[in-house]
């Protein structure tokens, strides 16, 4: 197996859409917002360096749809006000989907796309 398709499915909260756009990047990492931020890494995801050097060499597809959040259901803010103003230019009712070749997006910016909450990354 994984000769012509090797999937991996993450059933976590999903990528926003503009961090779509930087997912297969060289450092690229959604657990960073503040310099603070530094001090409570616990884990290491799959995005750090795995997905940009696999870009370089294959086609990689992401598609990722958020998860809906408690706090933005319930009226309340959550996240900073420039993401939350990225995201508001995508819709939440689906997924969406962008590919990479030689390590760059195909497309300026990643296309809606049907997909469960969540991150399935084909390769």
């Amino acid at each position: 197996g994984g000769l012509r398709l090797l999937t991996v499915t993450d059933d976590g909260v999903g990528i926003s859409p503009p961090d779509l756009q930087l997912a297969a990047t060289r450092f690229a990492t959604s657990k960073l917002v503040d310099f603070e931020d530094l001090k409570s890494i616990r884990t290491f995801g799959f995005r750090g360096e795995a997905l940009a050097s696999t870009s370089m060499v294959a086609r990689v597809t992401i598609t990722s749809r958020r998860r809906k959040r408690k706090a933005a259901a319930a009226g309340g803010v959550s996240g900073t006000a420039k993401l939350d103003a990225d995201e508001a230019k995508f819709s939440t009712s689906c997924a969406y989907k962008q590919s990479y070749k030689d390590g760059v997006p195909n497309t300026p910016k990643p296309t809606p796309s049907a997909g469960r909450e969540g991150t399935v990354i084909k390769v």
